[in-house]
């Protein structure tokens, strides 16, 4: 497994590629003034692995996947916790991590939107440069 930072506010983590965003503060406020419960979020990704994320009233904190990627020069499953004492913003509903290094040739971008105080959904890409290979996988969670 290759060394993963970034999540919210950059988080730094350890393992394989995976969720990064990052932060810089918020209210939590969701979409449309919804605001997301407080707690542990469970769900899936559309590999059927799981997906889960902490939320606080100052935004995400930590989140946790479970993916495989395959490339033209390894294949590998991984599951990666990360967290940050810099919550991710929750602006409007939604959080975009836009590009992010992740390790020394990976690279990957989050988003996410809460439907509802206790549902979100979004999508989750990741590029590993030394295995050859990229995933492109939506997720669904609840509270």
């Amino acid at each position: 497994m290759r060394g993963l930072y970034s999540m919210l506010s950059r988080l730094c983590g350890v393992g394989a590629t995976l969720i990064a965003l990052s932060a810089c503060g918020g209210d939590g406020t969701g979409l449309g003034g919804v605001t997301p419960a407080t707690g542990t979020w469970s769900g899936t990704t559309s590999q059927s692995r799981a997906v889960s994320f902490e939320v606080t009233s100052q935004g995400i904190t930590s989140a946790t996947l479970n993916y495989q990627l395959s490339g033209s020069a390894c294949s590998y499953t991984a599951t990666t916790t990360v967290g940050s004492s810099s919550p991710l913003p929750i602006t409007n509903g939604q959080f975009d991590t836009g590009s992010l290094q992740i390790g020394s040739n990976a690279t990957m971008s989050a988003t996410g939107r809460f439907t509802s105080a206790t549902q979100a959904n979004g999508t989750i890409s990741i590029v590993d440069g030394d295995c050859g290979g990229s995933l492109n996988l939506t997720w669904n969670a609840s509270k």
